[in-house]
């Protein structure tokens, strides 16, 4: 029907897919996938540097592709993406403004064992894979929409458009975004209270059908609302 070159021509495309699906890498690990929760440890640094208190860790895996957040009190350290391999060995990083933030350990029956860099001060760490949620809104949030209420504040200041904003993970009642945009509390009621760095405060509520309000102000006046949505699964 298709002739002779025809022929030859599909031949030719099918012997081409089946050399690139052949050369293609296989599909990365997903046997650490999970959350894992743990502690990091302070150490005094090689030079003279007293190197700062870290309150909890925690890491990501998703298909291989590895999220570490380190929590402290008084402002959160920059979240760092890396990999893990199928020997279970993690290797994360990170160029901030000031120091180079690197984590790197191994994964053994679902604990992680490893140590944090940044400049010239390090920490142990140690996590193991994490229960599952116990708050009723634990889970990862898209978000949806988000902009200021007016384009001009009562000040007079122009109010920019803030676009949809990062997507939230909450775990165990503590927010955070992957980008450090959000860090907060939300209640077992739902009132989620967060910092923002472009607003000094924003105060939130989440419905029932998972879906995240929230209102907050920057240092020029401006009033912004933002909306998030819980992602299944």
């Amino acid at each position: 029907m298709f002739g002779r070159g025809g022929i030859l021509i599909t031949i030719a495309a099918c012997a081409l897919a089946v050399s690139a699906a052949a050369q293609a890498p296989a599909p990365t690990t997903t046997a650490f996938d999970g959350k894992y929760v743990g502690t990091a440890t302070v150490g005094r640094g090689r030079a003279t540097t007293t190197c700062w208190a870290i309150d909890s860790m925690n890491m990501t895996i998703t298909g291989g592709q590895v999220v570490i957040h380190a929590i402290r009190s008084n402002g959160n350290e920059p979240t760092l993406r890396g990999s893990v391999n199928t020997a279970g060995e993690v290797s994360a990083s990170l160029q901030g403004s000031k120091y180079f933030h690197s984590m790197s350990g191994t994964i053994h029956d679902k604990v992680f064992t490893g140590q944090r860099l940044v400049g010239q001060c390090y920490w142990s760490v140690q996590m193991q894979i994490a229960p599952p949620p116990t708050m009723p809104f634990d889970g990862d949030y898209i978000g949806i929409s988000g902009g200021p209420s007016k384009t001009t504040s009562a000040t007079g200041a122009q109010c920019g458009q803030s676009g949809v904003p990062d997507a939230l993970t909450i775990w165990n009642g503590i927010v955070q975004s992957d980008y450090d945009h959000w860090r907060g509390t939300v209640s077992p009621q739902g009132v989620l209270v967060m910092q923002h760095r472009g607003a000094t405060r924003a105060d939130g509520q989440i419905d029932g059908q998972g879906t995240i309000r929230a209102q907050g102000r920057n240092s020029a006046g401006c009033a912004y609302t933002w909306s998030w949505r819980k992602q299944s699964g």
